[in-house]
């Protein structure tokens, strides 16, 4: 399962209820289809500019925080060793 999924999965569902296709998504939010195809399969997320633009074309329904990558528990992650 990808990183990012569960966030790809709220904007699948967004674009299907608002009647957004990829394309015209991406077309609103300055991107391309297959970046949007990325973003809603989980392989990845958008940076903090193309968040900034999906938050303004949702009406604030994606925030920039929610695509934050997941954070690593410090005892397991080497930090501080």
């Amino acid at each position: 399962m990808e990183k990012y999924t569960e966030q790809g999965q709220r904007l699948q569902r967004f674009l299907e209820v608002s009647d957004f296709s990829q394309r015209s998504f991406a077309t609103l939010v300055g991107s391309h289809q297959s970046i949007i195809s990325r973003i809603k399969s989980g392989q990845i997320r958008p940076g903090i500019d193309l968040a900034s633009r999906i938050e303004a074309a949702t009406n604030g329904e994606f925030k920039p925080s929610d695509w934050a990558a997941v954070k690593s528990d410090p005892a397991t992650s080497g930090v501080g060793q």
